[in-house]
């Protein structure tokens, strides 16, 4: 037997339905501004940066690979940047296997902490600091294997456990020593450069640390298209 509603029953299903509702369209209004949010972040980390009308100097640059490899990609990167971590966490690893490794491509890293970034610019200069040790590469892997933790203090174990001497990384830290990380911001700048991470090839000049700029890729862009331009620069 159907029981008729009474109006007050009849008025509360509807306010139930109409809260339900209200909640299912804020829900749906946040997801939507969620996913532009993504769009204009991916647009904006890709951006675009004209090539380079002079030679480009790597002599103070972290480098990898082989000094015989010709090919350069010239990498300014933020150690906060999420981009930046995808790069070095998936791009990076394929990168290494297949060019630098076998001798065909250098890969040099040049430091840019963007102003959005608090803790990217004391992550520089432990990455710095590190370099002086030798373990310039190790502490950049550890940094970007753990983003969330590259406050000054949360970074130490990672970086100890990656090899790196803490006591002589502290007492360089203290020395608050910025010179080549805002050389490379301010050439970074110089060149249009705006966003992170922003990669520049070209050929290194026979006998030099300068490098001929013949292409300029920015953003988290897959690994084969960063392979596709890494060859047409070599062929």
């Amino acid at each position: 037997m159907r029981i008729p509603l009474t109006w007050k029953a009849t008025k509360d299903v509807l306010d139930a339905c109409s809260a339900i509702a209200i909640v299912i369209g804020v829900g749906l209004f946040a997801k939507s501004l969620h996913s532009q949010a993504t769009v204009v972040a991916s647009a904006r980390s890709q951006r675009t940066v004209r090539v380079p009308d002079k030679f480009i100097s790597i002599q103070h640059a972290a480098i990898e690979g082989q000094s015989s490899a010709r090919v350069v990609m010239i990498a300014y990167s933020d150690f906060q940047c999420p981009y930046c971590g995808r790069f070095a966490r998936e791009a990076l690893p394929v990168i290494e296997r297949d060019f630098v490794t076998p001798g065909k491509v250098a890969i040099a890293f040049k430091h840019y902490p963007l102003s959005i970034h608090p803790l990217a610019r004391g992550a520089a200069l432990a990455a710095s600091c590190a370099n002086e040790q030798g373990r310039f590469w190790e502490a950049h892997n550890t940094l970007f294997a753990h983003q969330e933790a590259i406050s000054p203090t949360a970074m130490m174990p990672y970086l100890k456990a990656a090899g790196i001497d803490i006591r002589i990384l502290q007492t360089c830290l203290g020395g608050d020593d910025f010179a080549q990380i805002d050389a490379d911001a301010a050439e970074a700048r110089a060149l249009g450069i705006s966003g992170t991470p922003t990669f520049l090839l070209g050929k290194r000049v026979s006998g030099a640390n300068d490098v001929h700029v013949v292409k300029v890729l920015t953003g988290a862009l897959p690994v084969d298209r960063l392979e596709e331009a890494i060859r047409s620069i070599g062929s």
